[in-house]
């Protein structure tokens, strides 16, 4: 990477953010592509979000990423966008614009893996800002799936069924309740959405229910984070697959965004996987 006087400034915001692999997914991109620019990682706390991406804007940055935990805050800032989440901003005329890329680069993650249609219900772990845009993506695209979320609080309950139109199954964040999911939707896509293992919970607990499943997981984090519900899966002998296709997936998208092209995404997967192992 070269950075001189025309190097343009990309960012992602979260906290926290050591985790992260976007500044290797798109500085390599930008390379491959043969962009100027230099994406780094921005964690902060205590800071005014506003003036935070008032700044930034003032500062010349093409674009930026959200990630944990700031995605539904920063759409709060949208609330013409029509947006509950919101992972990407892009460059308007006076100010930002919004988007979330996290539901369609699940979906293209999963459908690389396996038929996304095949399963009888889809049922998300958590009820995070990632986890609800992927969660309506999810029934745009497969409107009759039934949609089942557990999660260890019921605030944003009425939220999402506000936003899907529909009724939806809540149950309690227990192994108790995954396995009675389980029992009813023994095909189902499972989805690992809570950020419990950024703070030091690797869901050990629901491995015992993960037995009764037949259909097939995702956990949405990657590398060291992922839950102890992926390796789990993985003896099962179904489809596992870790977050970094979604990550993949929906940073292509992202880059559409900022630079009208994007990266190759089977180069980019061999390239993050170097990396991780």
């Amino acid at each position: 990477m070269k950075i001189n006087g025309q190097t343009k400034l990309l960012g992602v915001l979260g906290n926290p953010i050591q985790h992260t692999k976007s500044p290797a997914i798109h500085n390599y991109s930008a390379e491959q592509l043969g962009i100027n620019c230099c994406y780094v990682p921005l964690e902060f706390q205590g800071v005014d979000l506003k003036s935070l991406l008032d700044s930034l804007w003032h500062l010349g940055f093409v674009g930026l990423n959200v990630t944990v935990p700031f995605k539904e805050t920063v759409a709060e800032l949208f609330p013409s966008s029509g947006l509950t989440s919101v992972n990407t901003l892009y460059r308007g005329d006076s100010w930002w614009q919004v988007a979330s890329t996290d539901g369609n680069g699940f979906i293209s993650a999963v459908n690389r893996q396996v038929e996304a249609s095949s399963f009888d219900a889809f049922v998300m772990l958590g009820n995070g800002g990632a986890a609800y845009a992927v969660l309506t993506e999810w029934h745009r695209t497969f409107p009759e799936m039934p949609l089942v979320v557990l999660r260890r609080n019921s605030k944003k309950d009425r939220l999402f069924e506000q936003a899907l139109g529909r009724r939806l199954r809540f149950e309690s964040f227990s192994v108790k309740s995954l396995q009675g999911v389980l029992q009813k939707y023994p095909r189902a896509l499972l989805v690992q959405g809570s950020s419990a293992p950024l703070h030091g919970d690797d869901l050990q607990s629901l491995c015992p229910a993960m037995d009764m499943l037949k259909g097939a997981f995702v956990d949405m984090l990657y590398g060291e984070t992922v839950s102890a519900l992926l390796p789990k899966a993985q003896l099962l002998a179904i489809p596992a697959m870790d977050g970094l296709g979604m990550l993949i997936g929906q940073a292509l998208l992202s880059q559409r965004y900022w630079w009208q092209q994007s990266a190759d995404f089977d180069e980019l997967e061999d390239f993050l996987r170097s990396k991780l192992s």
